[in-house]
């Protein structure tokens, strides 16, 4: 049987809760394509990005509308 590639997924970050969240659509998208959805929480840290990033056949960064903020 072959591995379902494991594809990583961008949280989004909601400022006046502190909360990371991803709408169902993108998951449920890959896994109807035969992915293994991933979810990355947005933490500027570059160990944390390479070990979340390693392991992982592709990365889908969701659009939004949004302002960073540091």
């Amino acid at each position: 049987m072959m591995r379902r590639p494991r594809i990583g997924i961008t949280m989004r970050v909601e400022h006046q809760t502190r909360r990371f969240y991803l709408g169902r659509d993108y998951s449920e998208a890959l896994f109807g394509f035969d992915a293994t959805p991933i979810h990355l929480a947005l933490i500027p840290d570059a160990n944390y990005i390479s070990s979340a990033l390693d392991g992982l056949e592709g990365i889908l960064l969701p659009g939004v509308k949004t302002r960073i903020q540091c």
